[in-house]
């Protein structure tokens, strides 16, 4: 599975997508484009996300996740981590891209590729993976990190020692 913006030209490839926007336009445009399409796998999917803190998905049942120019709109990246880390399984993967021009909005914000790269390596169990070395300042950021939960401790045991 797929989470990611409408892109249905991935779901030519076979992959199986699904995808969801707070604007029910944007999802019934999504759901009119792809009507007369054919694909080698499942249709894509489309799903109103009615609450911004909550993914419209099960726990656990993606493998890669596409975050196409949310995090400098989102009102909460934090959270949004957090629920692309729920939605995600072990292993998964998650790309983000976000734009560096110059936000005039008070509802947007601007990221610079350190403080992005950072606040996704500080939540959820996310890793970033892309090398910042690469990153070219004329495209927007990408940047792709892989979900590795922690792990729980094994419980420790105690051996008791008695004096006879």
């Amino acid at each position: 599975h797929l989470l990611a913006a409408p892109r249905p030209s991935l779901a030519t490839r076979g992959l199986e997508i699904s995808a969801c926007d707070r604007d029910a336009g944007r999802i019934a445009l999504a759901r009119q484009c792809i009507t007369n399409q054919h694909y080698p796998g499942p249709r894509p999917t489309f799903a109103h996300q009615t609450d911004a803190r909550k993914l419209p998905f099960e726990s656990g049942q993606y493998h890669m996740a596409l975050a196409y120019f949310l995090f400098e709109k989102h009102p909460n990246p934090v959270g949004l981590l957090h629920e692309l880390a729920r939605v995600g399984c072990e292993g998964a993967w998650l790309t983000v891209i976000s734009d560096r021009k110059r936000v005039d909005r008070l509802d947007h914000w601007r990221y610079h590729l350190h403080e992005l790269s950072a606040q996704i390596n500080a939540v959820a169990g996310w890793g970033v993976v892309s090398d910042p070395a690469k990153d070219n300042p004329k495209q927007p950021m990408i940047v792709v990190a892989r979900h590795t939960p922690p792990k729980t401790p094994a419980p420790t045991t105690r051996a008791a020692a008695g004096v006879a």
